[in-house]
């Protein structure tokens, strides 16, 4: 019995003794990133038989490191690095490290990475269309000196941030971007009335420059109303405002195999809502016609049909005779 207990206590002694010789591997280093204008974020993958951490900054990827931080905790893989420069780059390294009787076993370190402080992504961000473009709103950025808006026709690659204008084969499709006029967390950006995406960010100026952060999640307007409803939106007003109207859809008509008025037809953006566009747009046109035409004011009795046709994101409307 007394030589099986020594031959197992020696069986255990040289299986420790070969566990401590057994080298850390060297933390993967996955991200490096920033946090907000003024922190900076490492993550790294948690290292087997690890007891803690070590983690190193520098200027350069050549100047010296300096070891600024020291985990305590084998399941830790991240540290967040405050009060850095905002803009300014620094490089990190890390390694994992072990007790082994009274010294320490240290890793390689792992591959250096570097980042910068920014501000934070933009958050929030919505549209409304207006008459003569879109109006843009978003929740502030703690700390940011201004913000940049950036827009672009859906479907299109480019971004742009100032005029531009590119014709296309209809109007529907030319991309049309004018003044963008941005006044603290709002904006309102000159465009064409169709499908136009935008984003935003935010910008801090840091030693003489401007640090641009992450730009928001693309917004774009989302469709109020659709041809049927603005087709039954102007019948309703006519029918109201001009009680002895003859108005009625003519089964195959079509303004391609029918006549109309030199005012039709009218553009609307589908970003509007039906009542917002007969009161404020197209009821005005539907009362210049009836009443310069039809003669509906001194008597006379408006008829025809109202045709709606939508064309990418615009509703085209039209009085048919």
């Amino acid at each position: 019995m007394a030589v099986t207990i020594v031959f197992l206590i020696a069986a255990v002694s040289v299986s420790a003794a070969h566990g401590a010789s057994v080298p850390l591997q060297r933390p993967d280093l996955e991200k490096v990133l920033s946090y907000n204008s003024h922190k900076i974020r490492l993550t790294w993958q948690p290292v087997s038989g690890a007891e803690g951490y070590q983690v190193y900054r520098a200027a350069s990827e050549k100047s010296k490191f300096k070891r600024i931080a020291v985990i305590d905790n084998p399941d830790s893989s991240m540290y967040t690095d405050s009060g850095r420069t905002t803009g300014r780059s620094y490089y990190y390294k890390v390694r994992a490290f072990r007790e082994s009787g009274s010294r320490r076993v240290y890793s390689r370190f792992s591959v250096v990475k570097s980042a910068y402080a920014r501000p934070v992504k933009v958050k929030n961000l919505e549209t409304e269309w207006q008459q003569t473009g879109y109006r843009l709103k978003w929740s502030p950025v703690k700390g940011a000196d201004g913000y940049q808006v950036a827009v672009r026709q859906a479907g299109d690659d480019a971004w742009h941030k100032g005029w531009y204008y590119k014709p296309g084969p209809t109007y529907e499709e030319t991309i049309f971007v004018g003044n963008i006029k941005v006044e603290g967390t709002e904006a309102i950006v000159q465009t064409g009335n169709c499908n136009y995406e935008f984003r935003v960010r935010a910008y801090m100026i840091s030693e003489g420059k401007k640090v641009w952060g992450r730009y928001s999640d693309i917004a774009a307007p989302l469709q109020q109303v659709t041809a049927e409803e603005l087709k039954a939106a102007a019948e309703e007003y006519i029918m109201e405002k001009y009680p002895h109207a003859k108005l009625k859809t003519v089964a195959g008509r079509t303004p391609e195999n029918s006549g109309w008025g030199p005012v039709w037809p009218r553009s609307f953006s589908r970003y509007e809502s039906a009542e917002k566009i007969v009161r404020e747009k197209l009821g005005k046109t539907l009362d210049f016609y009836a009443e310069n035409f039809w003669n509906a004011s001194a008597g006379g009795t408006p008829a025809g049909s109202i045709f709606v046709r939508e064309e990418d994101c615009c509703l085209s409307v039209w009085w048919i005779a």
